[in-house]
């Protein structure tokens, strides 16, 4: 089983132990809001998973996986 560590714009994070594969889309889906985009961080050797309309529907800036994403942590 894999776990995911949902980041929050809040800031608060949380792990979630991730459900079988022919789930795993709806489950991500439903944690971003709509469809998902996959980023691999080849720095960390981790894939991160946003909403791929996160701009365009205006959702709040998640600050924290930003810093990530631009290799900050």
């Amino acid at each position: 089983m894999t776990t995911a560590l949902v980041i929050k714009p809040d800031g608060t994070t949380e792990e979630l132990e991730m459900p079988s594969l022919e789930d795993e889309l709806a489950t991500l889906q439903t944690l971003v809001g709509g469809f998902i985009e996959a980023i691999y961080l080849p720095n960390l050797g981790y894939t991160m998973y946003i909403n791929e309309d996160g701009k365009i529907k205006n959702l709040p800036y998640n600050k924290v996986a930003t810093a990530i994403w631009a290799g900050e942590y």
